[in-house]
C-alpha cells in the first residue's frame, strides 16, 4: 500500500465516523432532546401543582376536597421514582437502567450511584453514572428508551466514542446487531425525580 492510498483510507474512515456522528444527532439525539423537553414541561406542571398544594394547606379556607384532589394529582403522576425509602427508589433507577441496556443486548460496564441533589422546589434528584458498549443502532435505541419512558429519566452528561475493543457484561437479550458502524462506548449520567412526600 502506498502512502497516498493509506491517507485515502484514513480520510474515508474519518468521513465514515463523521457521517455516523451526524446520523446520531439527526436520528437519535435530537428526538431524545425533544422528549426531554416534553418531560421537563410535565415536571414543571407538577412543580406548580406541588406549590399549589402547599399554598392550599397554608390557608384557612383549604377544604378537605380540594386537598384530596391535589394529593391525587401529585400521587398518581407516573413521572416519579417510587419506593418505601429513598434507597429503594434509587435501586429502582438502577434496575430500570439495566433493564433498558439488557433489552438492547448491550454490554453493561460500570454503574455508580451519585449523591442525591435537592432542588429549591423540594424535589429530589436520584442520580446515576453508568456506561455500556453496543453497536450504534442499539446505543441510539437505549438512549431513546432511557428518556422516552416512565418514570421520567433525564440524561445530564453523555459521552459516545468508538469502543476500540472495550468489553463489559454481555446483555441477556442478544438483540444488538452490528450494522457496519462498529461498537460504541457510551458513558452517561442520568437522574430521575423521587416522588414528593405528601403531608397528611
Amino acid at each position: 500500500m502506498t502512502r497516498l492510498e493509506g491517507m485515502r483510507g484514513r480520510v474515508l474512515a474519518l468521513g465514515l465516523l463523521a457521517a455516523l456522528i451526524l446520523l446520531a444527532v439527526t436520528q437519535g439525539i435530537l428526538p431524545v432532546l425533544e422528549r426531554a423537553r416534553q418531560a421537563d414541561a410535565a415536571l414543571a406542571q407538577n412543580r406548580a401543582i406541588i406549590a399549589q398544594f402547599h399554598a392550599t394547606l397554608a390557608t384557612d379556607r383549604a377544604g378537605p376536597d380540594a386537598i384530596d384532589a391535589l394529593k391525587a394529582r401529585i400521587g398518581l403522576s407516573p413521572l416519579y421514582l417510587r419506593g418505601e425509602t429513598e434507597p429503594l427508589a434509587q435501586a429502582r433507577l438502577q434496575d430500570r437502567f439495566e433493564e433498558i441496556v439488557d433489552a438492547e443486548g448491550a454490554a453493561l460496564g460500570s454503574v455508580q450511584t451519585l449523591p442525591t441533589e435537592a432542588e429549591e422546589n423540594g424535589l429530589r434528584r436520584l442520580r446515576l453514572r453508568a456506561s455500556f458498549t453496543s453497536p450504534y443502532d442499539a446505543a441510539i435505541r437505549a438512549l431513546h428508551a432511557i428518556e422516552a419512558g416512565l418514570p421520567a429519566f433525564f440524561i445530564e452528561r453523555l459521552h459516545l466514542e468508538p469502543a476500540d475493543g472495550r468489553a463489559g457484561r454481555a446483555g441477556r437479550a442478544g438483540r444488538a446487531e452490528d450494522t457496519g458502524g462498529g461498537s460504541f462506548a457510551v458513558t452517561l449520567e442520568l437522574f430521575g425525580y423521587l416522588a414528593p412526600e405528601i403531608p397528611e
